[in-house]
C-alpha cells in the first residue's frame, strides 16, 4: 500500500478509492435483497403471495334472516315510582322505613302522634252539637214558611239555615279531620322497594316532608340514547339484551317499550326498555340508577351475509376470499349492513360460495391453501 502511494498521484488515488467503494455497496445491496421482501396486494390477473399451503377456515354461505343490531347506554328506573309525602306536620311515634326493604301494599310503614287530631275533633264535635242546636231552633221558627214552599225551595232555606247556624262549617271540618286521622297511619301505596328513606324515630315532620320513595321493581325499565339513524329503524316489542356496567356478567331480557319520536339537541332519540324478566327482580345490581348498556335486535329481510373475518380490506377496497380445489380466489364485494358479527353482500359474491374466514390476511389471488375444518 505505501508503495502504491508513491506511485500513484492525489488524483488517482481518489479515483481508486471511489471504485472500491462502489464495489463495496453493490456487494452489501445485493446481499440484503434476498433477505427481507415488500408484502403487496395481489388482485386477480396479478402474481400471487408466496403462500405456500397455508392453512385456512370455510364456510359455506348462503341467505338467511340477518339481523343487526342497535347498542346504546343508559340508566335503570321504574315506571311506578312514588316519592310519599308528610300529609301534615306532627310528630312521627313509629317509623319501619329503612333503605331496602320490601313492603305489601297497604303496610302501615310510617305513624304520627293521632292526639293533636283527636283533640281537634273532640272539639269540633262540641261545635257540631251546639250548631245542631241553634239549626234545630231556626228551623221552628221557619215551620210555617216551610210548608208552604216546593221540596226544592224549603231544601235551599234549610242549607242557608245550617250554613248560618255554624253548622255545615263544623260538618265540613270533621270531614276533613277523620280523613287527617286516617293519615296519621301512612301505609305504602303499592307492593314495592323502598329508597330513599330521610326520616327517624321521634323527628317532628312537617306538612309536604319526604318521607320516603317506594318503586315497583316488577315495573323496572331502561332509558337510553340512540342515534337518530337507528332509532327511525326501532319498533315497540323489538327484543334487547341489557347488561348492567357494576356487573358484566348479567345479561337480562327486554323489549323496546316506548320511543321517543323527539330528536335532542346532540341527535339522539331516548328508547324505553322494559324489563320484565325475573332475572331482573332477583338480580342485587339491577335497581334505579343503574348505569347499563343495552342491545336491540332489528330484523331485516333475508339476504346474502359472510362471516365478518371473511371480508379484509385491500387497496381501501372489501375482498372476500373463496376456496376453489386447493386455491384461493379474490373477490372484490359490495358490503351493506354489519351488525358486529356477520356482514351482508351486496354483490360480488353468489350464495353458496365457499369463503376463507380465517389466516385471510395475507392471502393473494390463486394463493394455495390447505382446509383446517374439512
Amino acid at each position: 500500500m505505501i508503495g502504491l502511494r508513491c506511485v500513484l498521484g492525489t488524483g488517482s488515488r481518489l479515483i481508486l478509492y471511489a471504485c472500491l467503494s462502489f464495489s463495496l455497496c453493490y456487494v452489501l445491496c445485493c446481499c440484503n435483497s434476498g433477505s427481507a421482501g415488500t408484502q403487496v396486494d395481489s388482485a386477480p390477473g396479478e402474481a400471487a403471495l408466496p403462500a405456500s399451503g397455508m392453512s385456512v377456515a370455510i364456510e359455506r354461505v348462503g341467505e338467511i334472516p340477518f339481523e343487526r343490531y342497535v347498542e346504546g347506554n343508559g340508566t335503570v328506573e321504574s315506571s311506578t315510582d312514588v316519592i310519599v309525602q308528610s300529609p301534615f306536620a306532627g310528630t312521627m311515634i313509629s317509623n319501619r322505613a329503612e333503605d331496602g326493604r320490601q313492603v305489601q301494599a297497604g303496610e302501615i310503614v310510617v305513624s304520627l302522634d293521632k292526639d293533636p287530631v283527636r283533640h281537634q275533633l273532640e272539639a269540633i264535635e262540641l261545635e257540631i252539637f251546639r250548631a245542631q242546636k241553634d239549626y234545630e231552633s231556626q228551623l221552628i221558627g221557619y215551620s210555617s214558611l216551610l210548608s208552604t214552599l216546593t221540596e226544592k225551595e224549603a231544601g235551599d232555606v234549610k242549607r242557608k239555615l245550617k250554613i248560618s247556624s255554624g253548622l255545615a262549617t263544623a260538618e265540613l271540618r270533621q270531614k276533613e279531620l277523620n280523613k287527617i286521622l286516617g293519615q296519621t297511619e301512612i301505609r305504602a301505596p303499592f307492593a314495592g322497594v323502598l329508597a330513599d328513606v330521610a326520616i327517624s324515630r321521634k323527628q317532628l315532620v312537617e306538612q309536604g316532608q319526604s318521607l320516603f320513595r317506594i318503586y315497583d321493581p316488577r315495573a323496572l325499565l331502561v332509558r337510553i340514547k340512540v342515534l337518530e339513524g337507528d332509532g327511525v329503524a326501532l319498533k315497540k316489542g323489538y327484543s334487547a339484551t341489557v347488561v348492567p356496567i357494576v356487573d358484566p356478567a348479567i345479561a337480562i331480557h327486554a323489549t323496546v317499550l316506548s320511543i321517543n319520536p323527539s330528536v335532542d339537541a346532540d341527535g339522539m332519540i331516548s328508547v324505553g326498555l322494559s324489563l320484565r324478566d325475573p332475572a331482573a327482580r332477583t338480580a342485587a345490581s339491577i335497581f334505579p340508577g343503574v348505569h347499563c348498556t343495552a342491545r336491540i335486535t332489528v330484523p331485516v329481510k333475508r339476504c346474502l351475509v359472510v362471516p365478518k373475518s371473511a371480508v379484509v380490506i385491500r387497496s381501501e377496497r372489501p375482498v372476500v376470499f373463496t376456496y376453489n380445489n386447493g386455491l384461493a380466489k379474490w373477490n372484490y364485494v359490495k358490503t351493506g349492513l354489519d351488525n358486529g358479527e356477520k356482514v351482508e353482500i351486496l354483490d360480488g359474491l353468489s350464495s353458496g360460495s365457499v369463503v376463507i374466514v380465517s389466516n385471510n390476511l395475507q392471502l393473494a389471488h390463486d394463493s394455495p391453501v390447505s382446509i383446517i375444518n374439512p
